[in-house]
């Protein structure tokens, strides 16, 4: 009898219990590099995935390069190498260049549910050798993030902050918080676009060196049958008595 009790008690706390909000997300793009063959795609990305996963594969896409050749680009001092940084190698100032760039990274949900609260950048400015450097609080990026469900295809969210200014020659964390909590259906695919872009005219270089999404996955509270089975098992266990 005390058995039951206790596999009753222990059953509804599991499936009533929800995640806390965590990394469902990560890559901070070490390891990572060019294609052999595409300057614009980078290879061997490494994610640590809890509730989504993603491709080891990330391309750029939406270049415009008046100034830089376009390609992958990233702070180590010499274009075309992806490891730890993802990036254009566009000056993206709004005059003369004009310049911007894109990616999308295409998440996969899990078995569960999972509800997306924020996505964090680390960004980090560059000059045009592709060193990592503080630059002018005048150089200023935009970044807009729209999120469609591929299965519609329909906007789930679209979210963006303009004017970010690192103040770290090594990146700094930016959060993109969710117009409300998304809830990201499981076995769903999602498209995550971000483009990069500037309003200003001082000239520089922005690179993603930390990618995360934050959120919790839920799980599902029992369903009627399964409350129905545990009224069951309480009653069988009042019998015994």
């Amino acid at each position: 009898m005390k058995q039951i009790k206790l596999l009753i008690s222990s059953f509804v706390l599991a499936s009533i219990l929800t995640s806390n909000a965590a990394v469902i997300l990560s890559t901070d793009f070490s390891g990572a590099s060019v294609n052999g063959s595409d300057a614009d795609q980078a290879d061997d990305i490494t994610w640590v995935e809890n509730g989504l996963t993603a491709s080891t594969s990330l391309s750029l896409e939406n270049v415009v390069a008046n100034q830089g050749d376009g390609h992958l680009f990233a702070g180590t001092g010499t274009y075309h190498v992806a490891n730890g940084y993802f990036g254009g190698n566009t000056n993206i100032s709004r005059s003369p260049s004009d310049g911007q760039w894109g990616t999308t990274v295409t998440v996969t949900v899990g078995a569960l549910d999972v509800i997306l609260d924020n996505i964090v950048i680390n960004l980090a400015h560059t000059g045009n050798g592709g060193t990592n450097s503080n630059l002018s609080t005048n150089a200023k990026t935009d970044i807009a993030i729209t999120i469609t469900n591929t299965s519609g295809p329909t906007a789930v969210d679209s979210v963006s902050l303009t004017n970010l200014v690192p103040n770290s020659a090594t990146g700094q964390d930016f959060t993109f918080n969710m117009t409300t909590p998304q809830t990201l259906s499981a076995g769903g695919v999602y498209d995550v676009s971000f483009l990069v872009d500037s309003s200003v005219t001082q000239g520089h270089y922005a690179v993603f060196s930390g990618l995360e999404f934050n959120g919790s996955v839920v799980i599902p509270e029992p369903s009627s049958a399964v409350l129905i089975g545990l009224s069951g098992l309480a009653f069988i266990s009042r019998r015994r008595r």
